[in-house]
């Protein structure tokens, strides 16, 4: 609607619009100036006040930038003495780590034969989705098959270790993500068979009929708990459980997953839907679109 132009208001009371190309290049390029335009952001205000101001051009009536609160997940851009987003596998040979020591704090003799690199944050695993953003290193690899409940209960203790979950929609994802955190995991790793583009999907639970994103879920008792929430590709996640393989056949032998995911935040945000409008008869007609855009996007 910002695209278009009301020519006048015709005799029986409907507008008349005229597209205007110039103007819908104008529009896109203004609003793909700000960037991604994700919930919540600066970006997506930005954006709200630039719609606001065209609708008034317009000829919209009563515009509104009406403001909400609501959970949201996003990236921050790290800042000069932060670490991007990435993280990468490895197998490591020596000794066991320091007892007690946390997040799975390396010993002093182990070196490391063989590794993944850095892998891509698109390509080979997704993260966003109401997790938590932390960083976390040496964790031991631990593949859980596919995530069932007796698969959680025959692992223990899960303290330190990334687990690798194969989804098969059995469960539902907020379900396995529960018994992760109260498995005391330190990051949950999900793949797909067939899937070698990891989805960027959000963790959500549905009460009373309403999709509530996961922190806010089961009265917020986990707000505070979240871990690591990754899609990862099926050929990563194989790779992985080679690893994994490869180090339960050798005492000597660990698959550790070293990653930093701090750029990705989760809370409150403040989001923008603006209104106004179009001058007519009494009916009632509601066209609507996005305004924002996902983060990884140009906008």
């Amino acid at each position: 609607m910002s695209s278009f132009a009301i020519g006048s208001i015709l005799d029986d009371g409907h507008p008349e619009f005229v597209i205007d190309d110039d103007s819908i290049l104008r529009d896109v390029e203004n609003l793909t100036s700000y960037g991604p335009r994700v919930s919540g952001s600066e970006a997506e205000r930005q954006a709200s006040e630039y719609i606001g101001e065209r609708f008034e051009d317009i000829g919209l009536k009563n515009v509104e930038i009406r403001t909400y609160q609501a959970m949201g997940s996003w990236v921050e851009s790290p800042n000069a003495d932060e670490e991007p987003i990435h993280m990468h596998a490895q197998i490591e040979q020596g000794s066991p780590n320091i007892p007690g020591f946390p997040d799975g704090a390396a010993g002093t003799g182990r070196i490391q034969i063989e590794s993944t690199g850095d892998l891509n944050h698109i390509d080979s695993f997704s993260f966003l989705g109401y997790s938590g953003g932390y960083h976390k290193h040496d964790n031991q690899l631990l593949d859980l098959g596919f995530g069932s409940t007796g698969d959680f209960e025959s692992s223990g203790d899960l303290t330190d270790c990334a687990i690798i979950v194969h989804y098969d929609g059995s469960r539902t994802l907020a379900d396995i993500y529960i018994d992760a955190i109260e498995g005391n995991a330190a990051v949950l790793m999900i793949y797909q068979e067939g899937v070698e583009e990891p989805p960027f999907r959000t963790v959500t639970v549905e009460e009373d009929g309403v999709i509530v994103p996961f922190p806010e879920a089961y009265g917020g008792q986990y707000y505070d708990l979240l871990i690591p929430f990754i899609h990862i590709s099926e050929s990563v996640a194989q790779t992985f459980i080679d690893y994994v393989v490869e180090a339960a056949a050798d005492s000597t032998k660990y698959a550790i997953l070293d990653g930093n995911w701090e750029a990705v935040k989760t809370g409150t945000r403040t989001i923008r839907v603006v209104t106004g409008e179009i001058p007519g008869d009494d009916r009632n007609i509601m066209v609507g679109a996005h305004h924002d855009s996902t983060y990884l996007g140009p906008g």
